[in-house]
């Protein structure tokens, strides 16, 4: 498995290619006191990648239980966060999760409704939400609250 996968202290996956977005991210959700187990990659092939395996053997390749959710960032080089959610839409995943999208956009569209913390009505079905960085404690505490 490339070590584009870091391991920290089951339950959330950040995938961003900006290694101080995630420290940003795993370091709010960890002072949250709720989350036991952070997981982040760089690389969104690697993240689907991954994502395939849950769907077909009900686990990661190191034998971890899939993420409850996921904190996906929208501009991702190889596979951005939208096709990574439809590609995600496709696969037969039986276990719970959230997909919270984010992004340093206040003002993107997609394809022609502004992006707000609401979920769109043109997102793929598995986004939850979708959020502006930084993340925020209060963020980060709502997203707790609502998913664990």
């Amino acid at each position: 498995m490339p070590d584009v996968f870091k391991s920290h202290t089951g339950g959330v996956l950040i995938v961003d290619d900006n290694p101080i977005d995630i420290d940003i991210q795993r370091r709010v959700m960890a002072r949250t006191n709720r989350v036991g187990h952070i997981d982040t990659c760089t690389d969104s092939v690697a993240a689907l990648a991954r994502y395939k395996n849950y769907a077909s053997q009900g686990e990661d390749a190191f034998g971890g239980p899939p993420p409850r959710l996921l904190l996906l960032d929208l501009n991702m080089p190889r596979i951005n966060g939208l096709d990574f959610a439809l590609a995600l839409d496709q696969l037969d995943l039986d276990f719970e999760h959230h997909v919270v999208l984010l992004t340093s956009s206040k003002t993107i569209k997609i394809p022609s409704n502004p992006v707000s913390e609401v979920k769109q009505p043109d997102y793929p079905d598995c986004i939850s939400a979708h959020l502006i960085k930084p993340m925020m404690r209060p963020m980060a505490e709502r997203l707790v609250h609502q998913y664990f």
